[in-house]
């Protein structure tokens, strides 16, 4: 009796432990790849189809949650459907007849994971109809992120089909590929109206209180039978309206102070920082030093006046910023002053000039702190090719910054180098600074080819590797930018039609169509040559540039 009862529970284990949540074996290397679909019963394309139910296999095991997330049926029939797994697979049982003479699409996002969280890669999608005929209809649409050229994979693109409630489920949704291509294929033929929605909750509803959406250069597409058609591109902008606040003030000395900030900031050439009493008196003005490095939501500055212990002060901003232009506020009511010796050792920060500088332009680079010794100037050397020159004086500090000025001109042909003495790691600094020479310098030619004479203005920006407006303008149909040192730049080009000064990117409700646009990176210039962009708004290939 004893032995049957253990012989029992051994079995009631084994049957305990086969219904356990499946898992990946443990060890060996680490699982970074996504499932895939292995086999789907039917196949897709499948005509006649009469089961109650569909079967995916996988090509490992899944997170069953996440799949339950990543599943759709379009367009929405209203079927309750249920789920029986295996161990790598899933059967979609149908709790109702499906309708008759229907095209019915059913998709997996990539939402879908495996155990380990690592997604599918690109999403699977299994057409079948109830009828003799599947439709095959055609729509696609390219979605690009604005500010980068790059296409922006994993986008979810709405599409209905007339007649429309846009506050309804989209009739279908896809995600952008690896290219941007966002691809709806077997649709019947109709009025299709479709934009990109950051669907969040991805419920395949459009909040338009809360999730962004940008539309297509086309509001509406009529497919025929069989038929083809496409929307364009959009162009996602990445509309940033929230400015950075100061959130605290600590001072490191009586002068020095170390400002944080609620986000990632830059420091205008305007930049002023005032410090009040509580009583609203001006109290000092304070120099903007530098952003740290390593935090670029923390800002250095100097007090000209030495604060009191036991006062509290308030502090005034002007000239900073976020990447978006947002100018910088605080709310803070008051930090309290310090009296502790400013023991900061005065040291090299960075080179602000690292990209370049035209021949008659100086050379300029940035320390921790207001320069007042003598020694930064004094054990400056400049050496041409391979000889120390025995003194250059054409030399100016402004604040914490040193510009080194060329004798008239930085000469052609000869190799510089710089150093500089940084007292905090008492040793020298070397920079070989980029010299742009008139001799090696380019020129790009921007040709609008489909530009009408009496159209409205083009507007164009032109940006350098670390994303600086090098120059930026309007035009008709043509312009030459002149002068331009040989790099490599980005372009963006846009029609602007309401004469904004900016770029308007349109509206999905009531219909807006944005304004042309085109974004190219990798524009190379090169010496003594004059680069070409053509530029045909509404083509969706992008120009190459002629040289």
């Amino acid at each position: 009796m004893q032995n049957l009862s253990v012989f029992t529970l051994f079995a009631i284990i084994l049957f305990l432990g086969s219904c356990a949540t499946p898992s990946q074996p443990t060890g060996g290397p680490r699982d970074t790849s996504g499932p895939e679909i292995v086999f789907n019963d039917p196949e897709s394309g499948t005509v006649n189809f009469t089961d109650d139910r569909i079967i995916i296999e996988f090509s490992e095991y899944v997170d069953r949650s996440s799949f339950e997330s990543a599943f759709r049926i379009e367009p929405d029939l209203n079927i309750d459907y249920k789920f029986n797994w295996g161990k790598r697979s899933v059967k979609v049982i149908f709790e109702q007849d499906l309708p008759d003479n229907t095209t019915i699409i059913f998709n997996i996002g990539t939402e879908l994971t495996d155990t380990r969280r690592n997604n599918m890669p690109s999403p699977f999608q299994l057409a079948l109809s109830t009828g003799p005929e599947i439709d095959t209809g055609k729509i696609e649409a390219v979605v690009m992120d604005a500010e980068t050229g790059e296409p922006r994979e994993g986008a979810r693109v709405f599409l209905y089909r007339a007649p429309y409630d846009l506050t309804q489920k989209a009739n279908y949704s896809v995600q952008a590929d690896t290219s941007g291509l966002a691809m709806f294929n077997h649709l019947r033929e109709g009025t299709y109206r479709g934009f990109w929605v950051d669907d969040r909750n991805r419920n395949q509803i459009w909040d338009s209180e809360r999730e962004a959406a940008q539309p297509f250069p086309v509001d509406t597409l009529s497919l025929q039978k069989d038929g083809e058609q496409a929307f364009g591109t959009v162009f996602i902008a990445r509309v940033d309206t929230t400015a950075p606040e100061l959130l605290a003030v600590g001072l490191l000395s009586s002068t020095r102070m170390r400002l944080r900030f609620s986000e990632n900031i830059q420091v205008k050439e305007d930049a002023e920082l005032s410090v009040f009493t509580n009583d609203g008196e001006l109290f000092s003005e304070a120099i903007p030093l530098y952003v740290d490095q390593t935090d670029p939501s923390i800002l250095f500055a100097q007090s000209l006046t030495p604060f009191n212990e036991g006062v509290s002060y308030a502090i005034d901003l002007k000239g900073i910023t976020d990447g978006s232009g947002n100018i910088a506020f605080t709310n803070l009511d008051s930090f309290p002053g310090s009296n502790v010796e400013d023991t900061t050792a005065l040291g090299y920060i960075d080179h602000l000039t690292s990209i370049g500088v035209y021949a008659d332009e100086p050379l300029v680079f940035q320390y921790s702190k207001l320069i007042d010794d003598d020694v930064i100037v004094d054990s400056l050397k400049v050496i041409q090719e391979t000889e120390e020159l025995a003194e250059w004086s054409d030399i100016s500090i402004e604040e914490n910054n040193l510009r080194v000025h060329p004798d008239s001109i930085w000469q052609p042909n000869i190799t510089y180098e710089i150093m500089l003495w940084d007292p905090a790691s008492a040793g020298y600094v070397t920079i070989e600074p980029v010299i742009w020479h008139q001799d090696n310098l380019g020129e790009l030619e921007i040709i609008i080819e489909n530009q009408d004479t009496d159209a409205a203005s083009i507007r164009f920006s032109l940006q350098d590797e670390n994303d600086n407006r090098v120059r930026e303008g309007n035009f008709q149909n043509s312009v030459t930018i002149s002068q331009l040192p040989p790099q490599i730049y980005k372009l963006i080009v846009y029609e602007d039609i309401n004469d904004s000064g900016t770029w308007n990117q349109g509206q999905v409700q009531p219909y807006k169509a944005p304004e042309p646009y085109f974004i190219q990176n990798d524009v190379p210039v090169q010496p003594n040559m004059t680069g070409q962009v053509f530029i045909n708004f509404g083509q969706e290939n992008t120009p190459d540039v002629e040289m």
